[in-house]
């Protein structure tokens, strides 16, 4: 039998082994992601929903008291949404869960949500009463009822963990049986590889006795030939390849020891290595003319070697004059290896390649320059590729910006329809709540001006951020030409989750004391100070010189909105701390640790 065909058939029949075990994996690969995508979407959907029945049922809550304490209507309104939200998801969760125990907690959620409507209702029923009465709601005198709004919330926010907790444990379960599904398959899979490998084995040993050894035994005797033994002759018998190159090779033998000595002084093997080259080899005289191209270069350039050869060495690359002078002073200076420079061909078409460029000098016999050998490997592709992710990451960076840009223009379009309300609202007290919450929003959104602005999206030079913010407020009440105001900041950047909320903080800090420190046409100063330390530790001091903050009062218990939403921030969300320095004016001292990189 011929080799080629021992060949294919061992190449068939490995091949069908290597394909049934790819063919198994692929199918037990599939099972299992299909399972699992499986398992995610039902579990998943079902553990949002529980996680959303504890959100709900808090803000619920606080939605109640936040109606309780400052009348808002919009909390009513709000609570009642989400009380029906509450019911929504609960239903979702009905729908999905078979797990008797989950059924039982969704159950007991839905009497639970149903006492929450009652409470909530009877409370605002209280609330209405006493308003028109007393003219304000005591909590004490219905604190029972409080009190069990509470736990019934709370109750809500615990049947949620522990309904999130068995549907995870079932997702768990789901996906162990995949595995152990998946397992079996696998195993099947150990199975067929080693009846493959033992298939392999055989084919080898077959290969190794019909031709290996054959060939083991024609390459001693050509070693022996390669140093000189041209008298020697190989016996092998074989239908096959083999013992026809036999055959072959003691006739090139014979032929060998009549031409031995015009292949020694032949040029052939050096010209067959140059030929077979993938680089491209140029090999010039010492005043840049060309006086050899191989294979690689005629084939990339499109020149014949005629139209090469004689040519100064700038005709295909325009600065090879000064590199070829800059690699000759390096491989002269035995202490420094030429370097590989990028530059360019320039093909006959006018075509620019791009290419890595060395060349090094070629001595005689006697140690003169003789030629200089230059190698040129093309770098188009990988040129190609570097474009491609540049061009990608640019684009991903432009996008990054407009979607700052938009948050900003929404920010300020949010902003202008607040002026544009507060048009037509003759109560000053409204309008001034109007106009504080336009000024939060414009803290908000010169946060993502400055991210649009920055050549860092991540960070906020936070010195420029304030001098920003202090000017718009300055600018939006008008007794703020007595009061100057000093700005003390270094270095600080920050990344958009720590700048907005410290951002909201300044907001109202400038504006509690543009409002409230300075009655009249009373001068004054108002002071901000912020500062980092080396634990990664952030110190925001806001504080004005004048009337001061009452001594007998709380800022952590004010009715305030912008002083609670100042504590709201720093203590939950930076997870800082807040003092107040009433000594000399109002001071408010503020620490957060920044987010380590």
């Amino acid at each position: 039998m011929r080799i080629r065909y021992k060949l294919i058939l061992a190449f068939i029949i490995i091949s069908l082994l290597v394909g049934l075990v790819g063919i198994i994996g692929l199918y037990a690969n599939n099972r299992v992601v299909t399972s699992y995508e499986i398992g995610e979407e039902h579990f998943g959907s079902i553990i949002e929903a529980s996680n959303e029945v504890s959100s709900y049922a808090k803000r619920a809550e606080g939605h109640t008291f936040l109606f309780l304490t400052l009348h808002n209507e919009s909390d009513r309104k709000k609570l009642f949404q989400r009380i029906a939200s509450l019911r929504e998801q609960t239903a979702i969760m009905e729908g999905k869960v078979k797990n008797p125990d989950a059924i039982k907690i969704i159950s007991d959620t839905k009497s639970k949500t149903d006492e929450l409507q009652s409470i909530t209702d009877s409370l605002f029923k209280l609330y209405d009463n006493e308003i028109k009465t007393t003219g304000e709601f005591d909590f004490k005198k219905h604190e029972e009822l409080i009190r069990k709004l509470d736990a019934v919330s709370a109750a809500i926010r615990q049947n949620g963990l522990e309904l999130g907790k068995i549907e995870i444990d079932l997702q768990n379960k789901h996906n162990l049986q995949a595995k152990h599904e998946a397992s079996s398959l696998y195993n099947l899979i150990f199975i067929i590889s080693g009846i493959a490998i033992f298939f392999a084995l055989i084919i080898g040993r077959i290969i190794d006795k019909n031709i290996s050894n054959p060939i083991n035994k024609l390459r001693d005797i050509a070693v022996k030939i390669g140093k000189g033994y041209l008298d020697m002759k190989i016996d092998i018998k074989s239908n096959d390849e083999i013992g026809e190159l036999s055959n072959e090779f003691n006739g090139m033998v014979q032929k060998l020891k009549k031409s031995n000595e015009e292949i020694i002084s032949s040029k052939e093997y050096t010209d067959n290595i140059i030929k077979s080259m993938k680089d491209s080899l140029i090999v010039v005289s010492q005043d840049g003319i060309i006086k050899r191209a191989n294979n690689a270069t005629i084939l990339l350039l499109g020149f014949t070697e005629q139209e090469i050869i004689g040519q100064p060495i700038n005709k295909i690359i325009p600065d090879g004059d000064k590199l070829l002078l800059n690699n000759m002073k390096c491989d002269i200076d035995k202490k420094r290896i030429p370097p590989g420079e990028e530059t360019s061909f320039i093909s006959k078409g006018q075509k620019k390649i791009d290419i890595i460029f060395s060349a090094s000098i070629m001595y005689d016999k006697y140690g003169n320059i003789q030629d200089i050998v230059c190698v040129a490997q093309d770098i188009t592709e990988r040129k190609r590729s570097e474009k491609i992710v540049e061009d990608s990451l640019h684009d991903k960076e432009v996008l990054l910006r407009e979607i700052h840009h938009r948050v900003k223009n929404n920010m300020q379009i949010i902003s202008s329809l607040l002026s544009h309300q507060m048009e037509n609202i003759n109560d000053n007290k409204i309008k001034d709540i109007f106009a504080q919450s336009q000024n939060r929003i414009l803290s908000m959104a010169l946060v993502h001006e400055k991210l649009y602005q920055s050549s860092d999206l991540r960070n906020i030079d936070f010195k420029e951020y304030i001098n920003d913010l202090a000017e718009n407020l300055f600018e939006s009440y008008r007794n703020s030409e007595n009061i100057k105001i000093n700005i003390n900041v270094k270095d600080i950047f920050l990344d958009i989750d720590l700048a907005i909320p410290t951002g909201l903080i300044i907001n109202e800090l400038i504006t509690n004391s543009l409002k409230y420190a300075f009655p009249g046409s009373m001068k004054g100063e108002i002071n901000i100070s912020f500062r980092s330390t080396d634990e990664n530790l952030f110190e925001l001091v806001i504080g004005d010189n004048g009337i001061g903050f009452p001594k007998d009062l709380d800022f952590r218990k004010t009715k305030s909105l912008g002083l609670h939403l100042v504590t709201i921030l720093a203590e939950k969300q930076l997870h800082g701390s807040i003092d107040i320095n009433r000594n000399k004016g109002t001071e408010f001292q503020i620490k957060f640790y920044g987010i380590k990189s």
